[in-house]
């Protein structure tokens, strides 16, 4: 198998970050899993998870502009990895 170098887009930040979504939608729990990064011609992702979720639900979504700094879902609230907060409906 050939190495693949990561490309530029690889090297800063990703376009969109991937959660793992469990529960039931007015209770759900969001892990950041992974990231992605568009390919130069825009036409796709490079994703790159650090988890696979047990139900095969990911979602991606656009990071939030302080995101990167700390944990959180993507309606904005902290989150820690003992006590994700639930999704507001």
């Amino acid at each position: 198998m050939a190495h693949v170098q990561p490309t530029p887009q690889q090297t800063n930040s990703p376009e969109l970050y991937a959660w793992s979504v469990t529960g039931p939608d007015h209770k759900s729990h969001w892990t950041k899993i992974g990231a992605a990064w568009t390919h130069r011609d825009g036409k796709g992702f490079n994703i790159t998870l650090d988890a696979l979720p047990v139900n095969g639900k990911i979602v991606l979504r656009e990071p939030l502009e302080d995101e990167e700094d700390q944990d959180q879902d993507p309606s904005g609230q902290e989150t820690s990895p003992q006590e994700p907060q639930a999704q507001p409906a």
